[in-house]
């Protein structure tokens, strides 16, 4: 059985969670932050280097952007929003080492952060200020990295940062620097 890491389990989010409840409620269907194209937007790549500057800046190797790993993230956030939940499990797609297994993405340790928000910038500060979220960011056995920015749901945007260990996917350069 593969180890996974799910920082915050349930909706006690203690990142205040109060004020992301105030946040607009965006009506209509949940609208992925990605391009036609499939490279990462430009909130992708914000919250890509947020988190590289982060690991850099303790020396931990900064993370590899990988399309398999977004597409893992983009369709828990998209589920989560469209099923009114928020947490690490899916009532429909299940926990992330059944979620990423469906997938076929390999990996020898998996670990994941939410955040609601209405900002890229605000949903990092969050994470960063919560011990175990910060812990999954800053991990230096992580190596790729899938990220979700989705319009919609009661926080105005559900993000989602997928960190694998692991084999490669399909590598995106965006964020990494190269």
């Amino acid at each position: 059985m593969n180890p996974v890491r799910a920082a915050g389990r349930t909706v006690r989010m203690r990142l205040g969670l109060t004020l992301l409840v105030a946040a607009c409620l965006v009506v209509g269907a949940p609208r992925a932050a990605s391009s036609p194209s499939g490279t990462p937007t430009e909130a992708q790549n914000l919250l890509v280097r947020l988190i590289n500057m982060e690991r850099t800046a303790r020396g931990a190797p900064p993370l590899v952007l990988d399309a398999d790993l977004c597409e893992a993230a983009r369709r828990h956030a998209e589920d989560m929003i469209a099923s009114g939940y928020f947490g690490h499990r899916s009532p429909t797609l299940g926990t992330l080492a059944s979620r990423l297994g469906r997938l076929g993405i390999p990996f020898r340790k998996a670990g994941e952060n939410l955040a609601g928000h209405t900002s890229v910038a605000g949903a990092h500060k969050m994470l960063m200020d919560s011990g175990v979220h910060r812990g999954n960011i800053l991990d230096p056995e992580f190596n790729r990295l899938g990220v979700a920015v989705v319009t919609g749901g009661p926080y105005g945007a559900m993000i989602v940062e997928v960190f694998l260990c692991g084999q490669a996917g399909s590598p995106l350069l965006a964020g990494t620097g190269r």
